[in-house]
């Protein structure tokens, strides 16, 4: 489980098992089965701050609102348009611009909510406002990995250990070489994205990667996943706006 559950990690093809019937509507909007509202510009809106301010209120006393009871890997609705995230020795905060839309492990049909272990997990998944839940439509998803699992002892060795993994199929390309982005607490995202055709029943995917060095046991990674090819461009900015949103 742990290494099949890992290379979910890497390739973000977490297929699970399990859809879950408990599907909580969010508040800042809901996804719809037809439409795909939005898909000019890259923000509804304008764009909200970002949120640095979990030390500054209880947010466990909002608990009774911020999603699944007994739900773990913990997901807490921040003070406005953020999340707060608490697994083991994990705790941070990321704030998401309009119009993503955090999803719980519950509320995703392909996830399933049970699959998580001190060694890796997955926190949450935003979707885009106006787009189906499905593996065709932008994901972004927000895990956990500990550095004792093989390969994952640095975010630059992720990064290798998919380098690797990318030279071994047919087609992939780099879409952008190694960059880095700071977060507003001051972490660096070691990132690279990367796109690989379709190939046989295997759909063709553009993803973005970011793993950021945590503390001395884990790593956080975020990955965007796009299947169709004007997806992408549309959601990299978001992706970036996430990631450098992480706040602890």
């Amino acid at each position: 489980m742990r290494k099949l559950y890992f290379l979910s990690f890497i390739w973000v093809l977490a297929i699970a098992c399990n859809p879950t019937q408990n599907q909580t509507a969010d508040k800042e909007g809901s996804s719809s089965n037809s439409s795909k509202e939005g898909t000019q510009g890259v923000l509804q809106g304008p764009k909200v701050p970002i949120e640095c301010n979990m030390h500054e209120y209880d947010y466990k006393a909002m608990a009774n609102n911020s999603g699944v009871e007994g739900m773990f890997p913990y997901v807490y609705r921040g003070a406005g348009r953020s999340r707060i995230f608490e697994a083991y020795t994990i705790a941070f905060q990321l704030t998401h611009q309009p119009p993503l839309i955090p999803q719980t492990n519950y509320e995703i049909p392909w996830m399933n909510p049970d699959s998580y272990n001190e060694q890796n997990g997955n926190f949450i998944t935003y979707i885009r406002n106006g787009y189906e839940k499905s593996l065709q439509n932008p994901y972004i998803m927000v895990q956990y990995i500990r550095k004792d699992v093989p390969h994952a002892g640095s975010a630059d060795s992720l990064i290798n250990w998919v380098d690797n993994f990318i030279d071994h199929q047919e087609g992939a390309v780099v879409l952008k070489d190694n960059y880095e982005l700071k977060t507003v607490s001051g972490f660096t995202a070691k990132c690279k994205d990367y796109k690989y055709p379709k190939q046989d029943d295997r759909e063709g995917k553009s993803l973005a990667y970011a793993y950021i060095d945590y503390n001395k046991d884990y790593i956080v990674g975020m990955v965007l996943t796009t299947v169709h090819e004007t997806d992408f461009p549309l959601n990299k900015p978001l992706f970036e706006e996430l990631v450098k949103s992480f706040c602890n």
